[in-house]
């Protein structure tokens, strides 16, 4: 009997160490959500689980930041830089992750439907600096903008559209008034970066395609493609990746 315990024990500290290994070798992709969204955005959003593992990044207290920099420092602390990691994007999410690069050393920045710079921001989104409209967002406005058809528009799926609404109401009017100011304000350039690899929609309307160096292009891909197309762009991500 003393021999099957033996044996059992070994097994078991044989298989945690095992996996112990596998995990140690894998890169972490942490995930960064956008403007009015939360890390429910990437609830679809899942890679070959041998060799990565997501982590969804979270939103904290933004009070004390002034813009995208600071709020970036604070989104650091969430980043195990012990192991490869690399950091995904996603409108403003690619915003802070450039950020966040200057931070901590990611192995490789992925951004989708976002901006590398102000240069990739349109003027009209700048003009927010001296002329500061999202001042006016208050909870009012922000339940009239969640019960808008036209706020969902270029979303596909019905059950996608109810959990946009939910985490643009989850957001809240502060938080998102302060997003709104961050990107109006956001001023960003360094020649210390990590290898950026862009995916962008031809029909994205926010950051629209004539102003970003991208390096993919989605053909009907609109600002909220990463809800509409998230195995499409995995797909195009692990590809970049295995090269």
């Amino acid at each position: 009997m003393n021999h099957i315990y033996l044996k059992r024990a070994l097994l078991t500290v044989l298989s945690v160490f095992t996996s112990f290994l596998m995990n140690a070798q894998k890169t972490n992709i942490y995930l960064i959500p956008g403007m009015g969204t939360d890390s429910r955005v990437f609830d679809d959003f899942t890679f070959n689980e041998d060799l990565y593992h997501t982590i969804p990044v979270q939103w904290t207290d933004y009070h004390d930041c002034s813009g995208l920099r600071e709020y970036a420092q604070k989104l650091a602390t969430q980043i195990d830089t012990t192991k490869p990691f690399i950091l995904l994007g996603v409108s403003m999410g690619g915003m802070l992750a450039m950020e966040m690069s200057q931070i901590v050393n990611p192995d490789k920045i992925i951004l989708i439907s976002s901006a590398k710079s102000q240069k990739e921001i349109p003027f009209k989104y700048k003009v927010g600096r001296v002329l500061p409209l999202y001042g006016l967002v208050n909870d009012k406005i922000l339940y009239s903008i969640a019960d808008k058809k036209s706020t969902y528009k270029d979303i596909h799926d019905t059950t996608d559209r109810v959990l946009y609404k939910k985490m643009l109401l989850n957001c809240g009017a502060d938080f998102l008034k302060w997003q709104m100011k961050s990107i109006c304000q956001w001023k960003f350039e360094s020649n210390n970066l990590p290898p950026i690899f862009h995916i962008h929609g031809d029909k994205d309307n926010i950051l629209p395609i004539r102003k970003v160096d991208y390096d993919v292009l989605i053909e009907d891909g609109t600002h909220k493609m990463v809800i509409n197309y998230p195995k499409k762009l995995i797909d195009i991500i692990q590809n970049h990746m295995n090269q």
